[in-house]
């Protein structure tokens, strides 16, 4: 006997499913379990095109699992999640469109989309930043001005 934490990653029911299959006896079904009828759903499952069908056959797996206890649990560790969307944006919420933001191997979508959010800057002329690059150039032509006015006053030096 022995005691570890697992806990299973990926979005997909099927994948989590899949770990229990006779087919991953030495591989993910760690546990040495098999059931003929468990195998046969996670086909039926993996086929499936319709989706409250498919919710159907993966829930009679979850029964199974549960009846047979391949693996007695002793916890269920709390896991919390915390997102801040007034200063990033990009989060892709499992399953869409109100499930958790969750950082898990398969939703990289939340690894490659997240960001800080950028600020709103546009306006009607055009947006601040052409603003400010205008204003600057007109600010170095003004300098420059000056400095040949005052380069072309100063008096010069006779030698003698």
């Amino acid at each position: 006997m022995y005691l570890w934490y697992w806990q299973p990653s990926g979005t997909d029911p099927g994948r989590r499913l899949g770990y229990f299959r006779t087919a991953q006896i030495e591989n993910q079904n760690d546990c040495c379990w098999s059931n003929p009828e468990y195998d046969g759903l996670w086909d039926q499952q993996s086929q499936e095109l319709d989706p409250q069908k498919r919710k159907e056959i993966a829930y009679k797996m979850q029964e199974i699992l549960y009846r047979d206890s391949p693996y007695i649990v002793l916890s269920y560790a709390k896991l919390l999640e915390g997102w801040n969307t007034s200063r990033w944006e990009g989060w892709q919420r499992i399953p869409q469109p109100d499930g958790a933001v969750a950082f898990i191997s398969d939703n990289v979508s939340n690894y490659y989309n997240v960001g800080p959010k950028v600020a709103e800057t546009a306006s009607v002329d055009g947006g601040s930043n052409t603003t400010l690059i205008v204003g600057i150039v007109i600010a170095v032509i003004v300098v420059v001005g000056v400095v040949l006015l005052l380069l072309r006053r100063k008096p010069r030096v006779e030698e003698g």
